[in-house]
């Protein structure tokens, strides 16, 4: 949703820039957790 807000409004704030950082990097953090979680359920 916040991806195609900005990529329609190419005239982003600094702080919508940094609300996207901190979404893809909570995104990339929750996926490397249940990851881990998966593969010591697998071994």
């Amino acid at each position: 949703m916040i991806l195609r807000a900005w990529e329609e409004d190419r005239s982003v704030t600094k702080d919508a820039v940094d609300e996207l950082q901190l979404e893809v990097a909570s995104c990339i953090f929750l996926v490397l957790q249940h990851g881990v979680f998966l593969w010591r359920e697998n071994f």
